[in-house]
């Protein structure tokens, strides 16, 4: 799951709080990190400083110096998910969510059960009629 630039937004949000910059400049920054990773034949979890700082320099001329553990926390996407307090992927809302649906197949199931009762009444109430008029 590290592998992968799922988390890549995450690292633009970073560099926005961390290193006070636009986003618009960060956006560009993790893309041409993304691009350079990909062009050398590695994944997320392999990027290191110096990739970051070569994507750095070539959007804004100067290196940011990051570490790396900072770089790959920014990318981790089990991080970011836990990170998430409302909406998408959080896990509050996730649970929330589950729970809603839990409830709706609750109420569908006990509809269905009903149905099938009344559908059950009404046979038997058929059959007792048939035999009702057959012996007639």
């Amino acid at each position: 799951v590290n592998r992968d630039f799922s988390a890549a937004t995450d690292l633009a949000d970073g560099l926005v709080a961390d290193a006070n910059m636009p986003f618009r400049d960060a956006h560009h920054i993790v893309g041409e990190l993304v691009r350079l990773a990909i062009d050398a034949g590695k994944s997320a979890n392999e990027l290191t400083s110096e990739m970051l700082d070569q994507a750095v320099i070539e959007v804004t001329g100067a290196p940011l110096g990051w570490p790396e553990d900072k770089l790959h926390k920014y990318l981790n996407p089990v991080d970011s998910v836990n990170a998430r307090t409302s909406g998408g992927p959080a896990p509050v809302a996730t649970q929330q969510a589950v729970q809603r649906q839990l409830q709706h197949i609750d109420h569908a199931l006990a509809v269905v059960a009903s149905t099938r009762a009344r559908l059950e009444a009404a046979n038997q109430d058929m059959d007792e009629q048939i035999k009702a008029l057959a012996s007639i």
